[in-house]
């Protein structure tokens, strides 16, 4: 009973986003799709699903055991991830531009906004493994840990891997003129990084979590390129889109449901942790990732197309946005090392999180915003 109980979390996701929503009149569009405001709101959905999917991994042994229908949870982390790519690409291209000087303080401003949030979460995990769980570790490993080599927070990769393509854009826009030429060189840099990444597998080191060894490394990358294409020609997109909508909904959401099956026959036949090739000559990695990365960018297609037609404006989930970061960050301190879940009721262990992460993410983010006007004020 309790296993079919956890569909209230999902559905109270559900609830706050659509709460107040703003739904275009028939052969019209919302005029605020894909705006910053309205992706910021939609990574803050993303967020709160990202937290059940770590949730659903703990009580289902990573899908090995159905727990009701929250199971599907555990295989959608990825998708959810692809939207943080895909609005960091679009954002940066859309700012490059329309503001004049966007680079000017780049470095600066960018940088701060995504460091000093992953190096303040980093020290709290730090200090819970030394000194709530114990857990000796030398110097030399701490001082890794807070620059994130190996990666103490399991969530933390997206914030190194972000921050790379970060410095990439900046080095390219700055030393190139013509910003399509920049783009593009960024394009095949973010392809490179999943090249580089999928032949490394996985990190069986004692310290783990080194970077780009991992899927999650690279099978929502793809999607930092799409958010820059549909940002460099979006009017051209948008006008398409408008014309054939009807269709394109339709073709999105019965590719997806086709994908998403194709996927996990993949994931659970072949997998990434079967070191025998299936096909000679090919990784496994390499035959499930592609199929994942068409699965991200079908979803991230299908929600752009639901933004045309419905805008958000809840009240709950504009808050969460400016703290999706922090909540994003911190939450995998309470899944993994504060709590043992052992005995605990599955609805009251991810009450606990969400609650402790919201609150401790809003409290964390007011430190954040501390440091970094001290910083940039310097």
């Amino acid at each position: 009973m309790w296993d079919y109980m956890l569909l209230l979390f999902p559905i109270a996701v559900v609830g706050v986003s659509f709460f107040g929503c703003k739904k275009a009149e028939k052969g019209s569009f919302e005029e605020e799709a894909w705006s910053r405001d309205q992706g910021k709101r939609i990574q803050a959905i993303a967020c709160l699903c990202i937290i059940l999917h770590h949730l659903t991994q703990i009580i289902s042994n990573y899908g090995w055991n159905y727990r009701g229908p929250i199971t599907i949870f555990n295989e959608t982390g990825f998708l959810f991830t692809s939207i943080f790519f895909f609005f960091s690409g679009y954002g940066l291209i859309t700012s490059v531009h329309q503001k004049e000087g966007y680079l000017d303080h780049f470095l600066r401003n960018r940088l701060s906004t995504v460091l000093i949030p992953f190096w303040v979460c980093n020290i709290i995990y730090i200090l819970v493994r030394l000194f709530y769980n114990k857990i000796q570790t030398p110097v030399k490993v701490i001082v890794g840990h807070f620059f994130g080599y190996p990666i103490i927070n399991d969530n933390g990769w997206f914030m190194i891997e972000i921050t790379i393509l970060y410095l990439v854009f900046f080095l390219l826009f700055r030393l190139i003129k013509n910003k399509d030429v920049a783009m593009v060189l960024l394009s095949l840099f973010a392809v490179g990084i999943i090249a580089f990444s999928i032949p490394r597998g996985h990190d069986d080191s004692p310290l783990g979590n080194h970077w780009f060894m991992g899927e999650w490394w690279y099978n929502s990358t793809i999607l930092f390129v799409m958010g820059m294409l549909v940002a460099r020609f979006k009017e051209q997109v948008q006008k398409f889109v408008k014309k054939h909508y009807k269709g394109l909904l339709a073709t999105s959401i019965v590719s997806f449901v086709l994908v998403f099956v194709l996927v996990e026959y993949l994931v659970w036949t072949i997998g990434f942790y079967n070191p025998v090739p299936v096909i000679k000559g090919i990784r496994n990695e390499l035959l499930v990732s592609v199929p994942q990365m068409l699965l991200c960018i079908i979803f991230v297609w299908f929600v752009l197309l639901l933004n045309l037609k419905i805008s958000l404006y809840s009240p709950v989930l504009i808050w969460i946005g400016t703290i999706s970061l922090e909540l994003y960050l911190i939450h995998g301190v309470f899944v993994k090392h504060i709590f043992d879940f052992t005995n605990w009721n599955v609805m009251l262990m991810y009450g606990v999180v969400f609650i402790c992460g919201i609150v401790s993410a809003k409290l964390l983010w007011y430190v954040d915003k501390a440091l970094i006007k001290r910083i940039n004020r310097r």
